[in-house]
Order: C-alpha cells, then sequence, then structure tokens
C-alpha cells in the first residue's frame, strides 16, 4: 500500500482508537470497527513500533514493563485523547441534528473513519460522504475488504483534496442534494491548514449548503507554539516528522470572524476542561490542554450569532444558578457586552427564558417512542430520547433548568410535565396497548417510573455511563420479560 502522510496519520488515529477500546476499562468512545481494518502482523508492528520509541514519550526503558503496559501508556496519555473526544463530540451532535432533519453528513478528511460501520442504523435515515485524497480512500477501501467489510449502499467515497475548491462539485457527482440540510465534520484537519485554506473551505462550504446546515471542528488555540505542556510538544513534533506540520491557531475572538465572515453562526465552543468534564470523566483519558470544539451552523449575520451567544450563557447560567439568581448585568459581562448592548437583542431577562423555551419546542424530542413498528425501533427511540436528555449539551441544560424553574414559572411547568410526564405517559400507554397487556396505564407507569428514576440517577452518578448500561439493560429486560409472557 502506498504510504502517505494523510494515510499515515489515519492509521495512526485508527489504531489509537482500536487501541483504546480494546484496553480501557470504562472507553468514553467504543470502535470496535477500528482494529479490524488492521491485519494482526501490523497491529502488532504498530504496537512494536510504539515501545521502541517509549523514549520519546517519557517511558523509561525498563525490562519490568511490559509492552501492553507500555503501549497503553503512551495510548492513553498522547494517542486517544484528542481522536475519542473529538469522535465523541461529533457524534453526539450529529445524533441531535438528525433528530433536527439533517439528511447528508459530510466527513472531511475522513481518514479511517467507521461510524457508518458502528451505525448502521443511522444510514436508514442519512446518506453519509467520506472526503479525502484518493490515495488514502483506495487504501482504506482496501483495508475494508480484507476485513471482510462491505460497503453500505448509503455511503459514498469522494475523492477530494478538498483544499482545491472543488467540494461541492465532487459532492453533487457523488450524489449530493444541496438543498438538504446537512452535517460537516472537520476533525484533526484544522491544525495542518493555512488560515488562507480555512477560509476558503469554510466560505466554499456556506455557498453551496443548505441553511441551517452544521459543522463541527476542533482548533488549537493561540498559545499553541508557546505552549509548556509536554504532550503538546510532542504532538507538534509528530507532526513535523510526518511531514505535515502543524500551521493553524487561533484565539476565540478571531476564529468567531473567520467564521462570521463565511456566514457560519457559532452554536457551542467547547474548552478543553469542558471537554474533560462532559465527555472524559472516568474515561483514563486527560484532554489536550490547547485543543478546543466548535459547532457552528449556516445562518444569517453576526446580530443573530450575539443573540445566539446570549442563549447559550443565560441557559447555561440559568441551569446552574436558577433565573432569579442572574442578573442581567451577568450575562453581559461574560460576553463583553454592555447591558444595553444586550437589550438590543432581548429587551429584558423574561425574553431570553421565552426564547429558550421557543428554542426547546424547535429542536428536542416530542415524543419519547418515535416509532412503534419493531421491538429494536422501540429500544433505540427510547435510548436516544434518554440521550438527547442526559449526553445532548442543549438537552441537558434544559432538563435542567425547567426542573428548577417549574416551581415558580408556569410556563416551565407546563413544558416540564409535557416533555417528562404527559407525552412518555401516553407513548408508554400506547405502547403497551400494542403489546397486547390488559393493564397497559398501569404498566406504562410502572415501565416509565424507572426509565424516570434514571434520568435523574444520571445527574448524580460518577460514572454516568453506568447509568445508560442500566437503562439499555432494563429496557431489554423489560421486553424479553413482556414477550415471553406473552408467548407463553
Amino acid at each position: 500500500m502506498k504510504k502517505t502522510s494523510s494515510s499515515m496519520t489515519a492509521k495512526m488515529s485508527a489504531f489509537a482508537r482500536a487501541y483504546y477500546a480494546e484496553h480501557a476499562k470504562k472507553p468514553a468512545f467504543e470502535d470496535a470497527i477500528a482494529k479490524k481494518l488492521f491485519q494482526n502482523t501490523e497491529y502488532q508492528d504498530m504496537q512494536n513500533m510504539l515501545q521502541d520509541g517509549a523514549a520519546f514519550f517519557g517511558m523509561a526503558s525498563d525490562a519490568q514493563v511490559t509492552q501492553r503496559d507500555c503501549v497503553w501508556e503512551i495510548v492513553k496519555n498522547q494517542m486517544a485523547p484528542i481522536p475519542v473526544a473529538r469522535a465523541r463530540y461529533c457524534e453526539d451532535c450529529l445524533q441531535t441534528e438528525i433528530q433536527t432533519g439533517t439528511k447528508q453528513y459530510v466527513i472531511l478528511g475522513a481518514g479511517y473513519d467507521t461510524f457508518a460501520w458502528r451505525h448502521p442504523e443511522y444510514l436508514q435515515k442519512i446518506t453519509v460522504f467520506e472526503v479525502d485524497q484518493a490515495e488514502t480512500q483506495d487504501e482504506k477501501k482496501q483495508r475494508l475488504l480484507q476485513a471482510g467489510l462491505p460497503l453500505p449502499s448509503q455511503l459514498h467515497f469522494v475523492p477530494v483534496d478538498f483544499r482545491s475548491g472543488h467540494l461541492q462539485q465532487q459532492l453533487v457527482q457523488c450524489g449530493f442534494d444541496v438543498t438538504q440540510k446537512t452535517f460537516f465534520s472537520l476533525l484533526g484537519v484544522s491544525y495542518y491548514l493555512t488560515e488562507t485554506e480555512i477560509e476558503r473551505l469554510l466560505t466554499e462550504i456556506s455557498a453551496f449548503a443548505a441553511e441551517g446546515s452544521t459543522l463541527v471542528f476542533d482548533y488549537a488555540d493561540a498559545h499553541l507554539f508557546q505552549t509548556n505542556s509536554i504532550r503538546i510538544r510532542r504532538m507538534l513534533a509528530l507532526a513535523e516528522a510526518s511531514g505535515e506540520p502543524m500551521q493553524f491557531c487561533s484565539n476565540a475572538m478571531h476564529l468567531t470572524k473567520i467564521l462570521e465572515a463565511s456566514h457560519f453562526l457559532i452554536y457551542e465552543m467547547l474548552s478543553p476542561e469542558e471537554m474533560q468534564e462532559r465527555y472524559l470523566q472516568n474515561s483514563e483519558l486527560v484532554s489536550f490542554s490547547n485543543i478546543h470544539y466548535v459547532t457552528a451552523t449556516i445562518k444569517g449575520t453576526a446580530f443573530l450569532h450575539t443573540k445566539e451567544k446570549i442563549l447559550q450563557v443565560s441557559l447555561k447560567q440559568f441551569s446552574q444558578r436558577g433565573f432569579d439568581a442572574v442578573s442581567v448585568r451577568e450575562i453581559a459581562g461574560e460576553l463583553g457586552l454592555t447591558q444595553s448592548a444586550l437589550y438590543k437583542h432581548y429587551e429584558n431577562k423574561q425574553a431570553i427564558f421565552e426564547a429558550l423555551l421557543k428554542r426547546a419546542e424547535a429542536v428536542l424530542p416530542k415524543t419519547m417512542i418515535a416509532k412503534m413498528d419493531t421491538v429494536e425501533s422501540i429500544q433505540a427511540s427510547i435510548i436516544s430520547w434518554f440521550s438527547i436528555w442526559t449526553e445532548n449539551a442543549f438537552g441537558t441544560a434544559f432538563r435542567q433548568m425547567i426542573n428548577m424553574e417549574r416551581y415558580h414559572n408556569p410556563a416551565a411547568e407546563q413544558q416540564y410535565a409535557d416533555y417528562f410526564l404527559h407525552q412518555p405517559l401516553a407513548d408508554c400507554t400506547l405502547l403497551m396497548q400494542k403489546l397486547g397487556i390488559t393493564a397497559a396505564e398501569e404498566t406504562a407507569n410502572s415501565f416509565y417510573a424507572e426509565i424516570f428514576f434514571l434520568l435523574y440517577a444520571y445527574d448524580i452518578a460518577s460514572q454516568k455511563k453506568i447509568v445508560l448500561e442500566q437503562l439499555q439493560s432494563y429496557v431489554s429486560r423489560f421486553f424479553t420479560s413482556k414477550l415471553q409472557n406473552r408467548e407463553g
């Protein structure tokens, strides 16, 4: 196989995901497919290579240290944190976008991404386009063939260097629909582009993608090349040695201007500390200090951007401290605005709160069980509903906000009842009727009570992944029991 710097980067990222998933006690992101892209001898060769380079990674040469321990420390500390964090964040955002009408997923710089094989259930709802250099894609196809992994019909390889300016043309030739809302990921790529290349790419995407399409990407902050972080220094050295040195870094204000100039509205910026708290707790990984994550939407003007940032900051403050405890001055101060500037967008704090309620109506799930055709689709709907309220940033914060405000705000009380009492119980009752259960309403109440309890157990759990596992186990046991009783 032809070796290129891009395919080497893809190879190392896939190896990191595979080795992490294989050895982590509680993985933050599980990629059981990545290892299948390597033949056994190659997988072992990569472990040998890392062990041989132990000194570079700060590992002492000690005969008492096994290869597994040595490689695990290197993967855990240096190789896995960024690929795992960005993959987890990206697919969390994608799940939400699919719920709100996204029909296409474009993976820019796809490398050896395995999404299409890990989530076949999503391919019933979206079309996936993997964009990368032809050499990298040819190598990946060969690996897929060797692994016995067929190409899904909803997956399209788009061989193009997206820095060339021909992205739209190549996507359309592969079946891309410019009228459909699309989710773009640009992960592990921005570091290696120049600022001019990034501006050109963003402008091209916003020129052809449908209104409301979303972009998720990671970037290095302005302190990248001056940091004292040993891990960052090693990352820079590895990139240099691969022949593809890191080039782009930016502060949040400058990046915002770049995005606004290309008609992107920032929806969320996630710091390393926020990434650690949201996704990497108890994962054995520590987030890289200078790497940040952004979600942006193709939508309008800087005026809308400011309104959106006001909503973001307000929701964070309201969900943590409560509506009454937060002042307009504090919201404006966090954004670097004067109160009078904020009032140009929202006339008062209550207007901000009402805008958040309206946003929830537009983007959060109206029903707990979307499809009742098969047991599998029912279980998937319940898990998806639960995940949106616990793992999605907006869903989690909104749930926490209306849970606090429902006691003294009628609108919050009504939305809380609709989202967490009336609709879920109605869905569960209908489900029990479809299952032919005589005491449908009583069984629905009992069934949902456990899910409701787990919803709030999630907030106080030290190991949140365990709560999700408990939910999956509970739902599975319930259906197994009820179906067996019906058959008996």
